[in-house]
């Protein structure tokens, strides 16, 4: 078993089909399949499940047939999000460096994105927030369990209003959890988001936003959300 984990909920195009020898670094993979048509490199792959649905319902289905408790950092990740192994492994060592509990990679530039936040700032090394937004983030253990706590209630499991949910549960209005970790995008290790972000389903996604509403302690949405930003020194 290795220190951290990371979830993939993977389409036939799914990324990380191109990595080269995954099971070297210092992570497991955890790769759900919500498509009927073939996906590669599974050999390389310590958790296999299948499950339709959305991104978070399929979490949700995953964590209760496998235990995840022991791992330091769980990275849900989109499958259309690149990047490589060894930037992953980094991140989850920056991560443990910088008593991050809640992080996410910075996107590049010409990335699609829905925050202009979660852009790369060129030069920084992270930039702290209040919030990680639902395409990568990376939890720490001690607060996965808080964050995880409604994945089962959502009415379709897409995740919208899943940051804000984050950041009222974690209390970190000011950049700092109530478990005394940081929340930040890493700039040091960015990710490029290749595709744009479709609603082909015929269904309203801010279902599950209406229902994080009433159960998000307090008011987070008026929070500021780039709180400072750290250079190389």
């Amino acid at each position: 078993m290795k220190p951290n984990l990371v979830i993939i909920c993977a389409s036939p195009n799914a990324i990380f089909q191109h990595w080269d020898d995954i099971d070297l670094y210092n992570f497991d993979t955890a790769v759900i399949i919500y498509h009927d048509q073939p996906i590669q490199k599974l050999d390389q792959v310590k958790y296999v499940e299948y499950s339709q649905g959305f991104k978070w319902r399929n979490i949700y289905n995953f964590i209760q047939k496998h235990d995840v408790s022991k791992y330091e950092y769980i990275f849900c990740m989109d499958d259309d999000c690149y990047t490589h192994p060894l930037n992953v492994e980094k991140m989850f060592e920056f991560c443990k460096e910088h008593n991050l509990d809640l992080a996410q990679p910075a996107l590049e530039n010409g990335s699609y994105f829905t925050y202009p936040w979660s852009l790369q700032i060129p030069n920084a090394v992270m930039h702290i927030t209040n919030m990680v937004e639902i395409m990568v983030p990376i939890f720490n253990q001690r607060i996965w369990k808080d964050c995880i706590s409604q994945l089962g209630n959502l009415p379709i499991g897409m995740g919208l209003g899943l940051e804000y949910f984050w950041m009222g549960i974690l209390d970190c209005n000011s950049g700092t959890t109530k478990y005394g970790g940081k929340v930040a995008v890493i700039d040091q290790y960015p990710v490029r988001h290749i595709k744009p972000m479709n609603n082909v389903y015929n269904i309203d996604p801010w279902e599950d936003h209406r229902y994080l509403q009433t159960v998000t302690p307090g008011n987070p949405a008026n929070a500021i959300e780039l709180i400072e930003v750290i250079y190389e020194k």
